[in-house]
């Protein structure tokens, strides 16, 4: 960016939910365009991740900065840890929902996720999913049908990703 160009930054806290080996912290990363794991680990507590994208507004030009703070918690830590739930929710703007198209149980479990996040608190955080590892389509264990029934039923969009998410 020139020096010269005014630009607002504007902040949204971001929790990826989802089993653990999901791809959480492979997508933090591969946002962050840091280097993705070889080897899964289970994240011990929280992560966090800051990930800055520029935008152009189209309608007059204007150069904006999104702030994309990524908190990635592992499964068991959440369940070990009673106050790390409520930290994750605080002034969240939006949950990503994860699932592994190589693990079934890791789609069967997300309506289980999203009433966790449903309630006054966090009424108003966007909810999206993302399955995860889609390019593994010969170890895939959920059908496309199955996604497009998700969809239909919860009313939330799913994103698919893969080589690395």
């Amino acid at each position: 960016m020139p020096p010269h160009v005014a630009v607002d930054t504007v902040h949204y806290k971001i929790f990826l939910s989802g089993k653990s080996g999901v791809g959480k912290t492979a997508l933090a990363a591969r946002l962050a365009g840091l280097n993705i794991p070889n080897m899964h680990y289970e994240t011990t507590g929280i992560e966090t991740t800051v990930v800055y994208w520029p935008v152009k507004l189209r309608e007059n030009g204007r150069v904006l900065f999104f702030r994309l703070q990524l908190w990635d918690c592992g499964e068991n830590a959440l369940r070990r840890f009673d106050h790390l739930l409520p930290a994750c929710k605080e002034q969240v703007d939006a949950v990503l929902f994860l699932f592994s198209f190589t693990d079934r149980t890791s789609f069967d479990d997300l309506s289980n996720q999203i009433a966790k996040w449903t309630g006054a608190p966090v009424g108003r955080v966007v909810k999206l999913v993302v399955g995860t590892k889609f390019d593994l389509f010969m170890h895939c264990d959920v059908a496309e049908r199955d996604v497009r029934n998700f969809q239909e039923t919860w009313s939330v969009p799913v994103l698919r990703g893969g080589g690395g998410q």
